[in-house]
């Protein structure tokens, strides 16, 4: 079976950037201000990152979004890449 490498990025898994209404839903039952807090205190979190070779598609998608992508019938499928190292 041949090998295929990907090129792998890291990739917030809550937003570093500007959250939008998916984000300030989940995070703060629709408050604003209160997502941001949230996101403030958690968005550079070693817990918050993970690596994916889908870093711009992802973008500032939805958790749920996230976590199920995977364009193509991939090996990675979104947050859960199945990723270990030898």
């Amino acid at each position: 079976m041949p090998r295929v490498l990907y090129k792998l990025t890291i990739e917030h898994i809550l937003p570093d950037g500007r959250l939008n209404e998916d984000w300030i839903q989940s995070l703060g039952n629709g408050d604003q201000l209160k997502a941001e807090d949230i996101q403030e205190t958690y968005k550079n979190k070693l817990g918050n990152l993970t690596l994916t070779p889908y870093n711009s598609e992802m973008s500032n998608s939805s958790f749920i979004v996230k976590r199920d992508y995977n364009p193509s019938g991939s090996e990675f499928e979104g947050l859960r890449s199945g990723l270990f190292f030898k």
